[in-house]
C-alpha cells in the first residue's frame, strides 16, 4: 500500500499513486507543488556504484 503524501488517499502500487499526483496536478496546487518535486528528482543525474 502507498498514500499520497498530499491528500493521504491510498493506492495498491507507486504506479497508480503517480497517475493520480499527475491527474490532480492540473488542478490542485498542492498535487502540482509534489509533482514538481518529483519530476525534478527524476531528472537530477546520480551517480551509479562505487566511485
Amino acid at each position: 500500500m502507498v498514500f499520497c503524501p498530499v491528500c493521504g488517499k491510498e493506492y495498491a502500487n507507486s504506479s497508480s499513486l503517480l497517475k493520480h499526483v499527475k491527474l490532480k496536478s492540473k488542478y490542485d496546487p498542492m498535487h502540482m507543488a509534489f509533482w514538481l518535486e518529483f519530476q525534478k528528482y527524476i531528472n537530477t543525474p546520480r551517480r551509479i556504484g562505487r566511485c
